[in-house]
């Protein structure tokens, strides 16, 4: 089967989706052939050249790319004003739309594709009128869910507002133009839920996870002081708000149990802001160490991971990458979405009411910690595995094509 992919480069540096189309394209190509029109900013399409993408591990007949600007808060606001659009949808069209769909029939017309999964909700109208043959969108998020969560929980008032508008957009929006798919693909039953889809096939692939890398070193020395850790990409709201958090609540409720060089606060990942910066400066207990290459390496280095994140959707990569370190985790319900999990077996889950005594809890008990974290590794070994997750889509795929040949025979038979 040849696949023509279209999304955004997936790295490195790998976080998230990123993680998610990376690990899934890699086992396509041992099978299929592929060919891609990359979006990127100008030191992503450094890197997205065929021999890049051998050297991922990833097989590919060509690769064109397109330089994109990255989408702004003046971006955002131009989009709520003076378009219909969800502001993202607006963003790629007005900025990109001639040139992807010119770039989208060339690729089209030179590698004729059996089917072509595009890899972000936002470019769903965008390129389904310049696809050839079958098409399947991976949705991830359903992004009015991710929206209605982000304005019901953030605490800037401008901020809601521009949520609660692009969630009533989304939702509008996604119901007529991902109908245009063959098949639509989300991340978690949760999301799937919040975008029905009355003709349309759906299904869910759930996140996975690379448990050889992402693997527990039995033979750490034990931190002199307790380390808790949480990574991510910190201009997300969902981590800021999980971060200030952690600065505000959570640090100075250890500092009074431990005293202020009693613990450590781990803070790992990109796209922090001056103003987060200069907050952690005043934490003499908090450690911002940027975007690692060895984050299995960071997990294994710490005693418990933290994760109060209060509004988001989809599947937390963080989570699973945590679990499968054997690292044992406190987190929110909504850092647990997804996934089928007991409070107390693999983790602990709580709100940020009882977050404070739950994490006291388990860096008090050696004997739980582990248990924790014993639990967490056998589940992602069993449950997050990504052949299983490409598998899946691979069986779409196959019967999407195969469904179009058949109506193509009965047709020629007609």
């Amino acid at each position: 089967m040849k696949i023509l992919h279209v999304g955004s480069w997936f790295g490195p540096p790998y976080d998230g989706g990123r993680v998610f189309r990376y690990e899934l394209i890699k086992r396509l190509g041992r099978t299929h052939r592929q060919y891609f029109v990359v979006l990127g900013i100008a030191s992503d399409l450094e890197y997205a050249t065929t021999t890049t993408l051998a050297q991922l591990g990833i097989a590919a007949d060509g690769i064109q790319g397109i330089l994109r600007h990255t989408m702004g808060n003046l971006d955002r606001l131009g989009g709520l004003l003076f378009s219909r659009l969800p502001p993202g949808v607006a963003f790629f069209e007005r900025k990109l739309g001639p040139a992807v769909r010119q770039m989208l029939q060339e690729a089209s017309e030179r590698f004729l594709p059996d089917a072509t999964i595009v890899w972000s909700p936002n470019l769903a109208s965008l390129c389904r009128t310049a696809l050839m043959g079958k098409a399947i969108l991976f949705a991830c998020d359903a992004m009015q869910l991710v929206n209605h969560s982000l304005a019901e929980k953030c605490a800037n008032p401008l901020r809601r507002y521009y949520h609660r508008r692009a969630a009533g957009r989304y939702s509008r929006w996604s119901a007529r133009e991902y109908a245009l798919y063959d098949h639509v693909v989300f991340i978690s039953p949760r999301d799937r839920e919040w975008c029905p889809l009355s003709e349309t096939p759906v299904s869910v692939i759930p996140m996975g996870v690379d448990s050889e890398r992402f693997a527990p070193q039995y033979d750490k020395a034990e931190p002199v002081r307790p380390v808790l850790f949480f990574h991510g990409s910190f201009n997300y709201e969902a981590n800021a708000d999980a971060v200030n958090w952690l600065l505000d609540v959570l640090g100075p409720a250890l500092v009074r149990r431990y005293g202020e060089d009693g613990f450590e606060l781990r803070l790992c990942g990109k796209n922090v802001s001056p103003a987060q910066c200069a907050k952690i400066a005043t934490r003499p207990w908090a450690h911002y160490r940027g975007y690692v290459d060895d984050l299995a390496g960071e997990l294994n280095a710490a005693t418990c991971y933290v994760a109060p994140i209060a509004m988001g959707g989809g599947m937390k990569t963080k989570i699973m990458e945590a679990m499968a370190c054997g690292l044992p985790i406190v987190g929110s319900p909504e850092a647990f979405s997804g996934l089928t999990i007991e409070s107390g077996g693999e983790a602990v889950v709580c709100d940020r009411r009882d977050f404070v005594s739950a994490v006291l809890a388990v860096l008090e008990s050696p004997v739980k910690r582990a248990e924790l974290g014993r639990n967490a590794r056998r589940w992602v070994v069993e449950r997050a595995n990504w052949d299983a997750s490409a598998r899946a889509l691979e069986h779409i795929l196959v019967s999407t094509v195969a469904g179009a040949f058949a109506q193509a025979g009965r047709i020629g038979e007609g």
